[in-house]
């Protein structure tokens, strides 16, 4: 299938009449791809050797599309044209079709005229084969780059001050399906530009050996609010520096007004060096907060997609994140109303401050809002906004030590982003899963890595609706820690609202091994209800904190640990090796939980934990609770779990009157129990007691030796008689002359006086034999005896 191998960029700003490109990594056999744009109105020559696929002139610049497959590893090209800024981008792609140009590319578009409104709107494409590779790219006289509307994964996005090029890719697995192309929004500081988009099909070579990480197009990763530039034509809206507001309740102290500002363009500021931002330029103030209000072309709709405000910010230098206010004088904050910031309703989320655990004094740094919180962080609020209409949105800052300047970029209102990609011989790794969600989402920071750490700030799920396929190993997975009002202030959301979901399609894989998902506050981890059994999931290695899990019958786990989750109920999937530990502190939780109306059910469930461990679930009700829904007495069976430093091992929840034996054996080793209703919960060890080399025909009994009672017995052992079908004679090779045979025979005991010895006679009694009696003390373990039987010469000489 065709991948993008590599791709790089040329920058000229200053005028040239020689382009020559920088070359990305590529083998013989690849498509290698030219996007180029220039200021003027003029043409690109075509490069001896390389194909024309799409050109372009338009009012104030020109650009195109050029093909070439690689005879080298070292392929140059160099584009000639009337003296002028121009760029590039090359792309090399792997997997097309056949050996020429033509047989990898045989559909293209481009848009029939100049486009300067915004956003810019890209041509359509109906696709004419399978699994095709489809590019979306913009030339345009335009000075801060463009970037693309979310679903399509950015490529690239530079300008050279005076014009700039934009290029982005999707999956398409269906012929005939019509695509349309990526609108483009530009960082830049003019309402319009003369420019037109082109969209090029590959085709593939029909071997799904390698793809790129995608969002699919049928899903909505993000919605683009606002560009956020400072200039109200750019920005789908108006800036207004407004009067001085009464906002009462921001921040602790009860910041009394704030004082309207007027907004600074800033260029190459955003998060990509070619992006522009909205400046605000703060007040000096020990009560008063600064800030800017924009007014929104159409009202913002909040309560689309999972309703998250995503945005960043930074201090404009290190000097601005001196003078900003701490937390609870108000800080960096973003207010949101109907009407107007300070009238009702209005709700206002400080996001940063000086000395706070979360606020970066020289970098650029996300805040996630989700705006109809359920626990509320927000740090001031008049009456109810109606997040279906909101009108108005004000940043700013508390210049408690100076005036600083706060630099805003883009808006977006996220949802949860579904990732796509990647094959079973070369499954999508990490830095792979970073370029998809962050360039399928709007080019924004949603996955920050740091090392072997990847900081998410939106909910994720793999697969689901194109083909996924994953590959990580020893990589940190991890969310923010909650706002608190205190020294956390950029990540205002709900326990278990953001999370990791997944949801394999029949030929998919997730391989999570030796990897950690972690946040200090609770998230979700689950599989998805229609999660394919045939899906190959492997997350060996791995550990899951602080999590509400969801498991599901098609999913089998082996040597996961879950640390400080929430209860996990089992959905009839095997666990095996797992490891369930402090479990989060809930009166009524288990580590785990088992249910069920039948003894069976109960049962089954019970065996779908193999070899697992339970360990210091101290705060949690017990490690395994049993729900019981049914009626009447219940006896299970485990053979195998650890069980150590637990307030309990075993809960019994069931109506009254219904009791539990649990008989365990092999490794398990439960020793605790509580129950609900006053039931009576019974453990019984099931070790065993094993007496060997019995003599054919043999009597057996184990008898009490405090008051001779009988405890276990079985006459004619070797022999068919029914008390004895579970014993197992063997033939005793070097006496088979004279009839003597070895026998087995076991006996399965419950638990003795919670755990004590129990001193036994074992008799053994054979007309052939003397009467034999054997002492032995039976403990809370499997042993064995073995006797010697002496043959009777009084019976032989009968």
């Amino acid at each position: 299938m065709a991948k993008i191998r590599d791709s790089a960029v040329t920058i000229f700003s200053t005028a040239t009449a020689s382009m020559v490109c920088q070359m990305p990594t590529h083998q013989i056999g690849d498509l290698l791809l030219a996007f180029v744009s220039k200021v003027g109105t003029s043409a690109f020559t075509t490069p001896a050797g390389w194909t024309l696929i799409r050109s372009s002139i338009s009012a104030g610049g020109a650009g195109g599309v050029y093909a070439f497959r690689a005879t080298t590893t070292t392929t140059t090209v160099t584009f000639t044209l009337t003296s002028a800024a121009c760029c590039a981008s090359v792309v090399s792609v792997s997997g097309c079709a056949g050996a020429t140009v033509a047989t990898a590319i045989t559909n293209s578009s481009l848009t029939l005229a100049d486009d300067t409104s915004i956003p810019y709107s890209s041509g359509t494409l109906t696709t004419t084969q399978a699994n095709s590779l489809v590019f979306s790219s913009m030339y345009a006289e335009v000075g801060v780059g463009i970037g693309p509307n979310p679903r399509w994964v950015n490529v690239t996005s530079v300008d050279t001050g005076t014009n700039t090029l934009g290029v982005a890719y999707s999956y398409v697995r269906t012929s005939g399906t019509v695509v349309t192309g990526t609108d483009w929004y530009p960082g830049a500081l003019t309402t319009g530009v003369d420019g037109r988009a082109f969209m090029v099909q590959i085709n593939d070579d029909g071997n799904e050996t390698a793809i790129d990480p995608y969002i699919p197009l049928t899903t909505t990763p993000s919605t683009l609010l606002s560009v956020f530039t400072g200039i109200a034509a750019v920005d789908l809206g108006t800036w207004t520096a407004g009067n001085a507001r009464t906002i009462t309740t921001i921040g602790p102290k009860s910041t009394t007004s704030a004082t309207g500002l007027s907004i600074v363009a800033t260029t190459d500021s955003g998060y990509t060096p070619f992006r522009t931002v909205a400046q605000t330029p703060g007040v000096s103030s020990t009560t008063n907060l600064g800030h800017t209000e924009f007014v929104p072309t159409t009202s913002w709709n909040l309560t689309l997609n999972k309703g998250l405000f995503f945005a960043t910010f930074r201090p404009a230098s290190p000097r601005d994140y001196i003078d900003v206010g701490d937390i609870a004088s108000g800080g960096i904050y973003v207010a949101f109303s109907n009407t107007a910031i300070a009238a009702t309703p209005y709700r206002a989320w400080t996001v940063g401050g000086q000395f706070s655990e979360t606020t970066i004094p020289d970098g650029r740094q996300n805040i996630l809002i989700q705006v109809q919180q359920t626990s509320d962080t927000s740090y001031g609020a008049s009456g109810t906004v109606n997040w279906a209409s909101v009108a108005k949105i004000a940043v700013g800052s508390a210049g408690v030590y100076g005036a600083p300047a706060i630099q805003w970029t883009e808006l977006y209102n996220l949802n949860e982003v579904n990732l796509a990609g990647g094959t079973h011989t070369n499954p999508l790794n990490e830095l792979d899963i970073i370029k998809g969600i962050n360039g399928g989402s709007g080019n924004i920071p949603l996955l920050q890595r740091s090392g072997a750490a990847i900081t998410t700030w939106a909910p994720i799920k793999f697969g689901g609706v194109d083909p996924c396929r994953v590959g990580c190993n020893l990589i940190t997975f991890q969310y923010p820690r909650k706002a608190d009002e205190i020294d956390y202030a950029d990540f205002h959301v709900d326990n278990d609202y953001v999370g990791y979901e997944f949801h394999g399609l029949s030929t998919d894989k997730f391989s999570f091994t030796n990897c950690t998902f972690t946040s200090q506050s609770p998230y979700y981890w689950r599989f998805n209800a229609s999660h394919s059994a045939s899906a190959l999931v492997d997350f060996s290695g791995s550990t899951i904190v602080n999590a509400t899990v969801t498991l599901q019958p098609t999913v089998s786990l082996s040597d996961v640990t879950f640390n400080r989750c929430g209860e996990i109920a089992e959905a009839g999937n095997t666990l095996t090796d797992c490891t369930f530990t402090n479990t989060r502190a809930t009166a009524t939780q288990g580590a785990v939980i088992i249910s069920g109306a039948s003894q069976a059910a109960l049962q089954a469930e019970l065996n779908n934990f193999v070899n697992c461990t339970f360990s210091n679930n101290t705060s949690s009700n017990a490690a395994i609770k049993i729900l019981y829904t049914g009626s009447g007495n219940v006896a299970l069976s485990m053979t195998s779990g650890n069980f150590s430093g637990n307030s309990k091992d075993i809960a019994w929840w069931a109506p009254a009157g219904n009791s539990l034996t649990l008989n365990y054996s092999g490794t398990a080793n439960p020793t605790s129990t509580t129950s609900t209703n006053n039931n009576i919960v019974t453990l019984q060890s099931t070790k065993t007691f094993t007496i060997n080399n019995i003599v054919a025909n043999t009597e057996i009994r184990i008898l009490k030796q405090s008051d001779l009672s009988v405890i276990a017995g079985a006459e004619d052992v070797g022999n068919t008689d029914p008390q004895a079908v579970n014993l197992v004679v063997s033939a005793d090779t070097e006496n088979s002359i004279s009839g003597r045979y070895k026998a087995v025979y076991s006996y399965n005991f419950p638990v003795l006086n919670g755990g004590n010895n129990l001193p036994v006679f074992v008799v053994a009694h054979s007309l052939s034999q003397q009467w034999l009696r054997s002492s032995f003390t039976i403990k809370d373990l499997s042993e064995s005896l073995q006797i010697s039987q002496i043959p009777d010469r009084q019976y032989q000489n009968l």
